[in-house]
């Protein structure tokens, strides 16, 4: 029944037999356990939900646990278990500790089928050097290894801990780094949109990833990163390759996103990179206008050297220059009149930015558009 459950991903039946003792070590005629199963329908779906679940079920603990009555899932703590077990699996491999390591094997239902390595049980192998190398290999060529390994990994990527990333990048030379597999993100861009400006230089400077990065990474980054290191992370992605035009999958631009983050001197930096001033953002509008909106009148007029269209209009038809007048932003107002923005361009409410100014109470912005106005 658990193995036909998985199969039918009928997660909250599956729940309910693992807590019930469901045997996960028993096979089927074609000797498939329940954990094989599990890799199959995870695979066939996307993520690692049933192989989990069926990790737990070896966890002595498992049979306490209440199956959760709105989720129909069981409770697990992966990340952490997993960042654990790599620590598990490296020492007992390494210290050819083959008994320790039969156990672990055991509780993942990862033991050889015939309970041999390289033809040899694997509690035999215990004279080093051969040993080493023997459970290394086969502990490396397995599933939940990799796993252990992402999850040790990502953490270390997460916390910007330089060490514990390079140690495990030396210890582990072929981990791909832009595989996204089953997870959300890949662990470049963990540790990209974490902050961690050390760490991306290091990995780009010192692996195999220019010109292969995703190239929505780069307005991501300015969504979901902090800000303090966003410089130097959005300089090393831009040496490395990435597009400085793509679009995240919000459906902005770096440079769209710079601005709705209120970050003028990344935009700038963005525009200076080669950055398209004149693609519309996700909200219907453009550069120009979100920045006049914001007061940034430094950007304002980087942007209008940049060959921003003046009259481009957002959703509702507003230009940056009624934008401008909307904010009572004379200095603004002066600039794009300079640039020589339209005060008579109307919006869907037939409202001019001259008609804006006569009934605003700004008195400056007044001035100023009635003298071009009236020109």
């Amino acid at each position: 029944p658990l193995m036909v459950a998985i199969a039918s991903d009928r997660s909250a039946i599956v729940a309910t037999l693992l807590s019930h003792g469901a045997s996960v070590r028993s096979t089927d005629y074609h000797g498939k356990s329940a954990l094989e199963y599990a890799q199959d329908t995870d695979a066939r779906l996307g993520g690692d939900h049933y192989v989990l679940m069926v990790s737990a079920k070896n966890n002595p603990k498992f049979a306490g646990h209440r199956v959760n009555q709105i989720s129909g899932t069981a409770p697990v703590n992966d990340e952490r278990r997993l960042r654990h077990l790599y620590v598990s699996l490296r020492t007992a491999a390494n210290e050819c500790h083959s008994p320790r390591l039969a156990s672990i094997l055991r509780a993942e239902g990862e033991i050889p089928g015939d309970g041999k390595i390289n033809g040899k049980p694997l509690k035999s192998h215990v004279s080093k050097p051969e040993c080493v190398d023997a459970l290394t290999g086969y502990v490396e060529s397995l599933p939940v290894f990799s796993k252990a390994l992402f999850a040790r990994l990502s953490s270390a990527l997460r916390q910007c801990n330089v060490d514990e990333v390079h140690a495990l990048l030396r210890d582990n030379p072929g981990v791909d780094l832009l595989s996204r597999d089953w997870r959300e993100a890949t662990l470049f861009e963990d540790a990209a949109f974490s902050g961690c400006a050390d760490i991306v230089a290091m990995l780009i400077r010192e692996h195999p990833i220019s010109g292969n990065i995703d190239d929505h990474v780069l307005a991501e980054v300015i969504e979901r990163a902090p800000h303090q290191q966003l410089v130097r992370i959005i300089g090393a992605l831009i040496e490395a390759g990435v597009d400085v035009n793509a679009t995240s999958r919000t459906g902005n631009t770096a440079l769209a996103a710079s601005i709705a983050a209120e970050q003028p001197v990344i935009a700038k930096y963005l525009i200076d990179a080669g950055a398209d001033v004149n693609v519309r953002t996700s909200g219907g509008s453009y550069p120009l206008i979100d920045a006049t909106k914001k007061g940034y009148s430094q950007l304002v007029s980087h942007l209008l050297r940049a060959g921003a269209e003046l009259d481009a209009t957002d959703k509702l038809g507003r230009n940056a220059l009624i934008a401008a007048v909307a904010q009572g932003k004379s200095r603004l107002v002066d600039s794009l009149l300079r640039a020589g923005a339209n005060p008579h361009q109307r919006d869907n409410n037939g409202i001019s930015a001259f008609i804006l100014a006569d009934s605003s109470g700004h008195r400056a912005v007044h001035t100023l558009i009635s003298s071009v106005a009236s020109n």
